[in-house]
């Protein structure tokens, strides 16, 4: 039977429950609210998948017995059929900030969600960890890279049934505004591609935000790509073939402009720091 979990914001439009339909007879059915344990009184769960075998949800919340923010939690199904206690899912997959999410995969014991922590590049990205259903034990979760993940909020991620194409819903430059989804083709070209992560600093070692960064092959002098930072966090990523020498340029209101001539190598953090004009 097919089904699908919605988030409905509450009437206070502060928490919001999760709720389940069934698509039966070419019909989706009327949603039906999860039950107490799941959806909390004053708090917020916002999202939900189905473990492969459907004897297991993986919820988000942000009840406050978690590590902060909203964190992933397991509910279970008891052998006479009822659902058992939520379980948070612990330090390997939480943390102090945002966890939200989760999809599982039918072929692959894997647990794929999105979180503001762990090493990301800005705002939510989506990690991946392999995980053992009986014993509950989750490995350390590993970033899904470009181009999935950018600076900016990537979730929502999910395959399809071949793992050859996934969606998700993400903020980029070239979307309608605010966030858009998104269709993944994995291919065997982008394998080669490896992600940079740049700030930008001043001469007190603040991140200088809104920094634009151009960059141009050497010896051509023409641009091949232009990046901007995360406007919160003053974050960004480069996208290129290592072992490629480029003339890098940055430019931000009120400093200098910078000018260099780089390889991108196998430092995949960079630092560049500014004057004030």
């Amino acid at each position: 039977m097919e089904h699908l979990f919605l988030f409905k914001t509450s009437e206070d439009l502060k928490t919001g429950d999760i709720y389940e339909s069934f698509f039966i007879n070419n019909t989706w059915k009327t949603p039906i609210k999860l039950w107490e344990s799941v959806n909390s009184k004053n708090y917020i769960e916002t999202s939900a998948c189905y473990t492969t075998n459907n004897e297991a949800i993986i919820f988000s919340s942000n009840r406050p017995e978690g590590f902060g923010g909203k964190d992933l939690y397991m509910i279970k199904k008891l052998p006479n059929g009822e659902w058992g206690e939520p379980f948070n899912l612990g330090s390997t997959i939480n943390t102090p900030y945002n966890e939200d999410a989760p999809f599982i995969h039918p072929f692959e014991d894997a647990l794929f969600f999105s979180s503001e922590a762990h090493q990301n590049m800005g705002g939510y990205d989506v990690f991946k960890s392999e995980f053992n259903y009986e014993t509950g034990e989750f490995e350390k979760p590993n970033n899904l890279g470009y181009p999935i993940n950018t600076v900016n909020n990537d979730v929502f991620y999910v395959l399809n049934t071949d793992a050859t194409v996934g969606y998700l819903s993400s903020e980029r430059v070239d979307g309608f505004g605010n966030q858009d989804l998104y269709k993944v083709e994995f291919n065997k070209s982008t394998k080669n591609l490896k992600v940079y992560i740049v700030n930008v600093y001043d001469d007190s070692g603040t991140v200088i935000k809104n920094v634009k960064i151009t960059l141009a092959p050497t010896p051509s002098a023409k641009a091949t790509g232009i990046y901007k930072s995360n406007e919160q966090t003053g974050k960004m990523i480069i996208i290129s073939e290592p072992e490629r020498e480029y003339e890098l340029t940055i430019h931000a209101n009120g400093y200098k402009t910078y000018t260099t001539i780089i390889v991108l190598k196998e430092n995949y953090q960079l630092s560049f720091k500014l004057e004030t004009q």
